[in-house]
């Protein structure tokens, strides 16, 4: 009983000393407030407190008394852009904010393009050696910087992890470059203080940043609430809630948007998406319909026959139309095929914020869109094409336009030509005769060399009207080491479509066999699947390669076995005939973290081989790196072994393009039962790396013995 009222009394008495006056995360000495309008200020203290404050270019003070949650809010009106200012809030304890400016305040948010830094990218000296001069001259130390911290949550919340840092050599290369350079082209163009609010999370899909109740009233945007997803960043809202909510408050000027590789796959629903999540931004903020940017995804090689990335660019597009005051950077000119992560984050700043200047602040700029397709005529044989934003007209940059496809009355499309009359282009075939309709760069890879004279890009575009048709079709192998085959299942996430299929290598056609039951194959085959539905083929197919090869269903010994995350078919995953695809988590890759890779294969008996291979994946973004060094080795006994090939790598210095890579032996006439394959891991991720000195995997699957 005493040890009870000696703790309801110590209850008793924390309850009675007063709380500090407290602020969110966003609010720190060196912020830039919005000019020339109202802002808001608020915390916590104690129920019942009053809380003043009081800014530097206020003539008095204003002043709340917290609510019974101990939650204060004041509005203050703010003037033209200048400072640096006070702002002081006294209550039962005094916060002073220092430094703070008045100009003009924009959030920075999206995926990995909008996450990577100038060090990611490869630092100042690599990339940018001009632009670190800059940073000591110019007045750029009135660009504020405010990075969030990335964070999930289940519910909205009131507060994040932030801080406003001041502009230099280390702070601006561990900041987003594309927000970066976009504020530092503010700057240049309205000499006024800029705010830059960094909030963005690598790999997400727009769902994520998305208020839950406007996925739950959309009926075709239910469809991410189905979906089975346990990675928290990619869960829908999570950070909306955790790294979108705690902003809402903070007056801004407007938003810039760098996403949509991770929407690629649900392409048809992304305009949909987007335009929702504009809206959502827009009524939590309460200050209208603010401007919106956002960059259009530049060609890169994501191994996919479906080029979603296309239709996806096609839906960022529509968007223009479908959400009002917005306006979209296209990037078709500097991207990279094989680095879904193009280095030239200028360019895209500088593109985003033509926009900015001349919609938001009504400057006087000569163009700030390339070529937009408006409506196409036919004449007789060829199709003429006609844009927006074409300005003083179009030019080509080489010697003829490519990346034109034209289709003839089936919509089988083939290679067109292309040529500049004035303002439109005309695109024919001389071997089509009654056209139906054009694509222009309408694939993962096309890049763009149609300008406007104003030297800004054209979009990829189609004038047909093709559904966008790509349910998740997988082809799943199982090796029956009693039969000596492989059982092969195909699955579809549209259970109302026919599946079709070949063994051949070729093209499934509706005529193609139809998958009714599990397959075995106990001969080398290539099958593919692809879905039909409705007189509709899905745009993409599922592929899986079966090599029935000398080492097939061979035991293997190993030297350190991998790690139990990435495991495979355990015994079997380097030999069963199935090579891992260019997806680390496909479930046939065997990953070794920091520790090398050393196996040998039993073959049953001394056998004459001409040839042996081994595959290990590249992913380097994902902490995946190729070997250091591999070598291969031959014995007949399992003692003795001699090495009969060995390749040294060079230590990659950019991420690069995901894919599995092969190296092989030509060993002709080698007799050997057993065959050692040795590869060196990378160790740790280099100092360029985003994960610098982390430990580095090394991904390895099948070793063929032919």
């Amino acid at each position: 009983m005493k040890k009870s009222i000696i703790l309801l009394l110590l209850f008793i008495s924390i309850q009675s000393i007063p709380g500090k006056i407290k602020l969110p995360g966003i609010f720190s000495n060196d912020m830039v407030l919005q000019q020339n309008t109202t802002v808001k200020i608020w915390g916590w203290g104690n129920p019942g407190e009053k809380v003043t404050v009081k800014a530097e270019w206020m003539k008095s003070p204003v002043a709340v008394i917290t609510g019974a949650d101990g939650k204060w809010l004041v509005k203050l009106k703010t003037v033209k852009a200048g400072g640096p200012y006070t702002i002081t809030l006294s209550g039962e304890n005094e916060i002073v904010l220092n430094n703070v400016l008045l100009g003009e305040v924009w959030v920075c948010s999206g995926q990995s393009n909008m996450e990577y830094t100038i060090k990611m990218l490869g630092g100042w000296d690599k990339y940018f050696p001009a632009e670190k001069e800059d940073l000591t001259k110019n007045g750029y130390q009135q660009i504020r910087l405010c990075q969030v911290t990335q964070a999930t949550s289940a519910a909205p919340m009131d507060t994040c992890k932030a801080n406003w840092i001041m502009p230099g050599v280390e702070s601006v290369e561990n900041f987003s470059a594309t927000a970066y350079f976009y504020g530092r082209e503010l700057y240049n163009a309205l000499k006024t203080p800029i705010g830059l609010i960094s909030t963005n999370w690598g790999g997400t899909p727009a769902e994520a940043w998305t208020e839950i109740s406007y996925l739950e009233k959309n009926d075709e945007l239910k469809y991410y609430l189905s979906l089975n997803n346990s990675n928290p960043p990619n869960q829908p809202a999570k950070l909306f809630n955790a790294m979108i909510n705690p902003l809402v408050n903070y007056t801004i000027k407007g938003a810039i948007w760098y996403q949509g590789e991770a929407n690629v796959d649900n392409a048809d629903r992304y305009n949909t998406l987007l335009t929702t999540m504009i809206k959502c931004w827009r009524d939590k903020w309460h200050i209208g319909d603010f401007p919106f940017y956002f960059v259009q995804i530049a060609p890169y090689n994501y191994g996919d026959d479906a080029n979603s990335s296309a239709f996806l660019r096609e839906a960022q597009t529509k968007t223009l139309s479908t959400a009002k005051n917005t306006g979209m950077a296209v990037t078709m000119d500097i991207g990279n095929i094989k680095d879904i992560h193009p280095k030239n984050k200028q360019e895209v700043g500088k593109r985003l914020a033509l926009w900015a200047l001349a919609k938001t602040y009504k400057a006087n700029i000569a163009a700030y869109s390339g070529p937009l397709y408006k409506n196409f005529v036919k004449e007789g044989n060829k199709i003429r094409i006609f844009f927006d934003y074409a300005g003083k007209g179009l030019t080509v940059k080489g010697n003829k336009l490519t990346g034109f496809t034209i289709a003839d009355n089936k919509m089988n499309f083939i290679s067109a030509e292309a040529v500049i009359d004035k303002n439109t282009v005309l695109v024919y075939n001389k071997d089509i005769t009654n056209p139906s309709a054009v694509r222009f760069a309408f694939t993962d890879t096309d890049t763009s060399n149609l300008f406007n004279k104003d030297n800004l890009p054209a979009t990829s575009f189609r004038t047909d009207k093709i559904p966008f048709y790509k349910p998740d079709i997988t082809i799943i192998p199982a090796l029956n080491i009693e039969k000596s085959v492989i059982d092969v299942n195909i699955n579809c996430a549209d259970s109302k479509a026919e599946i079709h299929y070949t063994t051949d290598g070729t093209e499934p056609a509706a005529s193609s066999p139809k998958y009714e039951k599990s397959l075995s194959l106990d001969k080398s085959s290539q099958i593919n699947a692809r879905a039909f539905k409705n007189g509709v083929k899905s745009l993409n197919t599922a592929g899986l390669k079966f090599d029935r090869h000398e080492a097939f269903g061979k035991k293997v010994t190993y030297k350190e076995l991998y790690a139990s995350k990435y495991s495979s078919t355990k015994d079997f995953a380097l030999t069963d005939g199935i090579r891992g695809s260019s997806s680390f988590n496909d479930g046939l890759w065997q990953g070794f973290k920091e520790t090398d890779f050393e196996v040998v294969i039993d073959l049953g008996e001394i056998k004459t081989i001409s040839q042996i291979s081994a595959g290990f994946l590249k992913a380097i973004s994902a902490h995946i790196f190729p070997p250091r060094k591999v070598e291969f080795y031959i014995s007949e006994d399992g003692i003795n072994f001699i090495k009969k090939f060995e390749i040294t790598n060079i230590i990659p210095s950019e991420n690069g393009r995901t894919a599995p890579e092969t190296y092989t032996a030509n060993i002709a006439g080698a007799k050997t039962r057993f065959v050692k394959v040795y590869a060196q891991n990378q160790g740790t991720c280099p100092d360029w790396h985003s994960g610098k000195g982390s430990k580095a995997w090394l991904f390895a699957d099948e070793i063929i013995v032919k």
